[in-house]
């Protein structure tokens, strides 16, 4: 049935890796998106959907669990394709510089985490959903932090407060963070 259905397959597939992540059990998520990397499909909008499902899940997993330079060895594919393909929408575009961005941090190359987050940072549309402006305004205090910028830090905390304070229901981890 898989042959006939792949769509279905693959969003079926999708979302339990998305789930799986979320409960941490890394290795079943790893198993699943490896059965991804296997969907076979001559329509190229799905090709393109499990490819871009499976950089993001593989990069999600990579980060949650502190394999960062396994994330790295990857990088060089991905931003070839982000190059070479046309995402499916702009906030896809916008997840994956964050994904990248996290990558980048967790290896403490932070200049190039702050390269890929500012691609977000500097994004006038609206395309980005909320959730990924938030944590980007958030990585993008503790980025500064890092790289000791000192003279931008309050600055900064003050216009992340600011923006803090717009957001609907913020976390105690976003009120901690400032």
């Amino acid at each position: 049935h898989i042959a006939l259905y792949p769509y279905r397959y693959f969003q079926v597939l999708r979302k339990m890796v998305f789930l799986l992540i979320a409960m941490s059990r890394y290795n079943e998520s790893a198993q699943n998106i490896e059965k991804l990397k296997k969907i076979q499909t001559s329509d190229p909008f799905l090709k393109n959907r499990v490819y871009f499902a499976e950089i993001n899940m593989s990069l999600l997993l990579y980060f949650r669990t502190g394999q960062f330079e396994h994330g790295l060895k990857r990088l060089k594919e991905i931003q070839n394709y982000i190059s070479e393909h046309t995402i499916l929408n702009k906030h896809q575009e916008l997840l994956l510089f964050f994904r990248i961005s996290c990558i980048y941090f967790g290896t403490a190359n932070y200049k190039m985490a702050k390269k890929w987050l500012n691609k977000i940072l500097n994004n006038p549309g609206k395309e980005a959903r909320n959730v990924i402006q938030r944590e980007a305004i958030l990585l993008n205090l503790v980025l500064n932090y890092e790289l000791n910028n000192h003279d931008l830090l309050e600055h900064l905390v003050k216009s992340t407060y600011r923006a803090l304070y717009k957001w609907e229901n913020p976390s105690s981890f976003e009120i901690a963070i400032i």
